[in-house]
């Protein structure tokens, strides 16, 4: 179970930096928007209260340290929990 949330992390990891790469390079690619409309809701609360500096939004680093975040030190925590107990 812990497995599985530590994958789907990073999945959404690599999703917000595949949309944020699309946004940059082809915004109309056919891919941007199943892309954009899968990493939309973890972006957008941050781009409501992070405001682009120098036309450059900077929500994507933060959801990426967010996860980053979260996969070091609960997730982490879990993992050693669910060792000890096998």
């Amino acid at each position: 179970m812990v497995h599985l949330f530590k994958l789907s992390l990073y999945l959404l990891i690599g999703l917000v930096f595949v949309q944020a790469l699309l946004s940059w390079f082809n915004p109309f690619s056919p891919l941007a928007p199943v892309i954009s409309a899968l990493s939309r809701p973890f972006v957008r609360p941050i781009q409501k209260i992070l405001p682009p500096i120098g036309n450059v939004d900077l929500s994507p680093m933060v959801v990426f340290v967010i996860c980053q975040l979260i996969i070091m030190l609960p997730v982490a925590w879990l993992e050693t929990m669910v060792l000890r107990l096998i």
